[in-house]
């Protein structure tokens, strides 16, 4: 029993104690006793402790969907990664096969020997550098008609010496034409 107290009067009342089989309507009249308090928090306790469980249970599902998604997006972008790489270095080695074809098919044009003029005779005196004017000079003087767009080298050089040369006789001059492509 309770005892409450005032200056005017005393006034004794019975604690109502909860019973779960009473109803609810009569129950929500009552004050709540210690036991009804603990027994909620327990209850409640109970619920969030539930809750909180389903909850993480459904983001740590997520978070596996997730990391496996990642994972697959991962195994892509390294199989993607290892494709560029080889894709390059493909490419580079199609590259340096194509400049080399390019360089033998120069050596090859260079060395083709049917559009080449050797010229024997032209004095060693001559600078490899007026090698140029002194053959155009030479072809106008002997063909006048030629205009000098038809005298366009690619190259102009001097050859070794053969062996079977005199010692005296100037080394032979190779020109080679510019032929259109």
């Amino acid at each position: 029993m309770a005892a409450a107290t005032s200056n005017m009067a005393t006034t004794t009342f019975k604690a109502a104690t909860y019973n779960p089989n009473m109803p609810p309507e009569l129950a929500e009249d009552l004050p709540p006793s210690a036991g009804m308090i603990i027994q909620l928090i327990k209850d409640l306790r109970v619920d969030l402790k539930n809750d909180f469980k389903n909850d993480f249970d459904a983001l740590y599902g997520a978070m596996e969907g997730i990391n496996q998604r990642t994972e697959i997006i991962e195994n892509r972008l390294h199989f993607q990664e290892q494709s560029h790489l080889d894709l390059v270095e493909t490419v580079k080695e199609l590259q340096k096969q194509v400049h080399q074809q390019a360089e033998k098919l120069a050596e090859a044009e260079d060395r083709s020997r049917r559009n080449n003029l050797r010229i024997r005779g032209i004095p060693d005196n001559i600078d490899s550098q007026e090698l140029h004017s002194y053959f155009q000079t030479m072809v106008k003087s002997a063909l006048p008609n030629v205009k000098n767009t038809d005298l366009l080298l690619d190259r102009i050089h001097r050859l070794p010496k053969p062996g079977n040369a005199p010692p005296a006789a100037p080394k032979d001059v190779i020109v080679i034409p510019l032929l259109p492509h």
